[in-house]
């Protein structure tokens, strides 16, 4: 009886290790998302950044263009 019952504490002691390390490996996943999620976002404000440059240096030109063809 004694046996049987080491048995099951050593599969509950292997099932609870095995939980704490799937729940520690899902916190590692988690924090790995979140810091990909953040690149992705300064990845984006820094294209939309770009692109107003871009776009404000275009118009700076056609402007500069206009004025000089039109003397």
């Amino acid at each position: 009886m004694k046996g049987r019952e080491e048995q099951i504490q050593g599969k509950m002691d292997e099932v609870r290790r095995q939980q704490e390390e799937s729940l520690e490996r899902r916190e590692q996943l988690l924090q790995e998302l979140e810091v990909v999620n953040q690149l992705t976002r300064r990845e984006h404000h820094e294209t939309e950044a770009r692109k107003a440059a871009q776009k404000q240096e275009l118009e700076a030109q056609v402007s500069w263009a206009s004025l000089h063809c039109s003397l």
